[in-house]
């Protein structure tokens, strides 16, 4: 069976690290003022099923039905009371363990990077019941979803080939540095 194993404290450090060094908004909120609780982060590691060599035989983490190597959700009022934190991240065990340092640290903030923080029209933090911050989950700048037959039958006229089109006018520099000439318009 799948497993779920609480982080140790690892994560909890490198999202302390990566708080400090880019998310000032967050920071604030990790630290304790009066009567305020500080922003807690619930860290899990979910491990696929292995057979009896230990090697991998179930599907990894999943959101919407694809792998994926993590997952951020706020957590609910309800869960909140129960004593659980503000936010869970939840890991893929496995391939964590096949990434080095600087991958690891690069999915960390990828997740936090989802976190936004509500405010009123004063620039103050909106809390809840608990007097818990509040969040909002910022989307993906790019997000795609295509089918290859698709583009393959209908050409530039796919939504797949446009995207990509689009994709890589606006963002070539930033997401593909890697390619050393890039022709945008065809």
């Amino acid at each position: 069976m799948p497993a779920y194993v609480l982080d140790t404290g690892e994560v909890g450090e490198l999202i302390a690290e990566i708080i400090e060094d880019h998310y000032p908004q967050l920071l604030e909120l990790t630290s304790t003022k009066g009567s305020i609780p500080a922003l807690r982060f619930d860290v899990v590691f979910y491990y696929a099923d292995k057979d009896q060599n230990g090697d991998v035989c179930g599907s990894g983490l999943k959101l919407h039905g694809y792998a994926c190597l993590a997952i951020i959700k706020i957590i609910k009022l309800k869960d909140r009371c129960k004593g659980m934190g503000d936010v869970e991240i939840t890991i893929d065990g496995d391939a964590w363990m096949e990434r080095g340092a600087a991958q690891r640290r690069a999915l960390i903030d990828h997740e936090l990077y989802h976190l936004a923080p509500k405010t009123d029209s004063s620039g103050a933090y909106k809390r809840d019941d608990l007097r818990r911050p509040l969040f909002g989950m910022r989307l993906h700048d790019v997000d795609v979803g295509w089918f290859a037959a698709v583009a393959l039958r209908n050409g530039a006229a796919s939504a797949e080939q446009i995207q990509a089109h689009q994709i890589v006018e606006n963002y070539h520099q930033e997401l593909f540095p890697f390619v050393k000439q890039w022709d945008a318009a065809g």
